[in-house]
């Protein structure tokens, strides 16, 4: 495993917090993680995500629509040359996590840098709990903004929770990453 030392190139320069950082070669495969990637992955209980150099990055996006986004994104990073900067959300069962991707060349590879701009804590949720029990039912979530599709319309994730008690159980239903209509719309991912 190709991995850089933790040291202050994993931090970011003005805040101090973890870069999470990867990149992929031009056969779109992981070449490089950095210590806090693989530390962020074991902090939330996602060891499958530790040991990835060497594989595509597509095997770890479940859903097709998402695998195109991410084809896409890459594709205008390589013909361009030029950098991309994708807001999201990577919660976490107590925390609301706002982040930033910044996908960027790096020679003839991609590199992928994951900042956190902000968090907030919340009440434990089990929908975000990798190591809660799982119902056979799939409920589709958007990889972007975290709003979930729920009765045939995308919903805010906060009202969602607050609205919906069943995400506070002790089994919680499989999340099915997409992208929401809205989140298609912004400008980065045209």
């Amino acid at each position: 495993m190709s991995v850089k030392p933790n040291d202050a190139r994993d931090r970011d320069a003005d805040t101090g917090e973890p870069v999470y950082t990867y990149l992929i070669n031009q056969r779109e495969e992981i070449v490089s993680v950095s210590d806090s990637w693989i530390e962020f992955a074991l902090e939330n209980n996602a060891r499958e995500l530790v040991d990835i150099v060497g594989r595509s990055l597509y095997e770890f996006i479940g859903h097709k629509e998402v695998s195109d986004f991410y084809r896409h994104l890459v594709e205008k990073v390589r013909r361009t040359g030029g950098a991309l900067l994708v807001p999201f959300r990577c919660d976490g069962p107590t925390i609301r996590r706002f982040m930033e991707l910044l996908i960027e060349r790096n020679g003839e590879d991609i590199k992928f840098e994951g900042r956190t701009v902000r968090t907030e804590p919340r009440d434990s949720v089990s929908l975000f709990d990798p190591l809660i029990e799982r119902a056979g039912d799939k409920l589709e979530a958007c990889s972007v903004c975290q709003n979930l599709h729920l009765d045939g319309s995308w919903v805010d994730l906060e009202i969602a929770l607050r609205t919906r008690k069943l995400f506070y159980r002790n089994s919680s239903p499989n999340l099915d990453y997409s992208i929401c209509p809205r989140c298609k719309e912004k400008p980065v991912f045209s």
